[in-house]
């Protein structure tokens, strides 16, 4: 702690809860390890989402602003928003939400990591064989997942900029 100019120290041990049992040094570090590696997919997950809700306003306000291009854009932003399965239109209504129509789509894996975190994470065991096998599942689809995203927010993004560029439009951003 630094406070007007002094700092003050003070040693931390960080032990183990004691009303749990069984955890060996190994299976804390097997946790953290797996819990570490969730955490990093659900971030990946997270700034895919946001770049998408990013374009989708942005599409949807040059389509309304550039009636010319207005297909175009709504169709580019239809293929978005199919690898997001995020609702092209949301409903106040519905405080459910939509259901999930694709299982390797983003807000599919968001769902699938947000479970596993909270099963690895949230318990006082080791991680179970269904858990360390479940994150190598949602990890290989999450993969497949964003190299798809990097392929649409890539050629099929330059093509709609240089759309917009000759319509004296400026650019979209990620």
């Amino acid at each position: 702690l630094d406070v007007d100019g002094r700092v003050l120290t003070q040693t931390l041990k960080v032990v183990p809860d004691p009303r749990v049992r069984g955890m060996t040094a190994a299976d804390y570090a097997a946790q953290f390890a797996l819990a570490q590696r969730i955490e990093a997919d659900r971030a990946a997950v997270a700034m895919a989402l946001k770049q998408d809700e990013t374009l989708h306003a942005a599409l949807l306000a040059r389509a309304a602003a550039v009636p010319a291009l207005k297909a175009a854009l709504l169709d580019y932003d239809s293929h978005l928003r199919a690898l997001s399965d995020l609702p092209m239109h949301a409903d106040p209504r519905n405080s459910m939400g939509a259901p999930i129509r694709h299982e390797d789509s983003l807000r599919a894996l968001e769902h699938r990591l947000d479970a596993l975190d909270e099963a690895v994470d949230g318990a006082d065991v080791p991680p179970t064989p269904d858990a360390r096998s479940g994150y190598v599942l949602a990890h290989a689809a999450l993969g497949t997942t964003l190299t798809h995203w990097r392929t649409l927010t890539g050629q099929p993004l330059q093509a709609i900029n240089r759309k917009l560029a000759a319509a004296g439009q400026p650019p979209l951003a990620l």
